[in-house]
């Protein structure tokens, strides 16, 4: 499968279709990039999905690299390499997105963002994350997944929509334990509304 080096990760990608347009596909937090694997069919010639750093098959840097910035730097690398012209982003991605662009506001021609990361408000209550990390730090993985996909709010949601499970399953069984703990450990839309505010304070 193709990669992508970005110094301290080697990025996972896959590739769909051909000619142009290129469209990146940015994934959420704790995802993988079969999480949009749905969507590419959807869209026009050559769709690159790709695993950020620390989630599905990418690499896992050591501590303190999972910031917003990090994130950026991963979408730029695979973006660039495969010279996209359009890019799609969820959650995390969507974040990622943003801070790119804040860089590079002509970056791309077309952009769509999928459930918008939290920038300039509080994401509110982080407890369902943060339990997710503990359950990935402290069991084996596949008794984390049994955990995780049994809590509450998901056996609510399943019982409503059950190939959604399967689904899920699907999403977590490419998850790495360490890498994905320490991206939610780590990111912090804080640093996007500290960037915003001195981007505002030095016009």
């Amino acid at each position: 499968m193709p990669e992508v080096d970005v110094g301290d990760a080697t990025l996972h990608v896959a590739v769909d279709g051909s000619g142009p347009p290129v469209t990146v596909f940015a994934h959420g937090l704790t995802n993988s990039c079969m999480e949009l694997a749905a969507f590419t069919p959807f869209a026009p010639g050559t769709k690159v999905r790709f695993c950020f750093r620390g989630h599905g098959h990418s690499s896992v840097p050591a501590p303190g690299h999972y910031g917003f910035a990090d994130f950026a730097r991963d979408l730029t690398a695979v973006a660039d390499a495969y010279d996209a012209t359009n890019a799609v982003g969820t959650s995390l991605g969507a974040g990622a997105l943003t801070h790119l662009l804040g860089e590079r506001p002509d970056r791309f021609e077309r952009l769509v963002f999928l459930l918008p990361a939290a920038l300039d408000v509080p994401m509110g209550d982080h407890s369902g994350f943060d339990r997710t990390a503990d359950l990935l730090e402290d069991l084996p993985k596949d008794e984390a997944i049994e955990a995780i996909l049994a809590e509450s709010g998901r056996v609510g949601t399943y019982e409503e929509n059950p190939g959604l499970r399967a689904f899920d399953l699907m999403l977590w069984q490419d998850m790495n334990p360490a890498g994905v703990a320490r991206a939610i450990r780590e990111v912090d839309p804080a640093l996007l509304r500290e960037r915003a505010q001195a981007d505002k304070s030095g016009r």
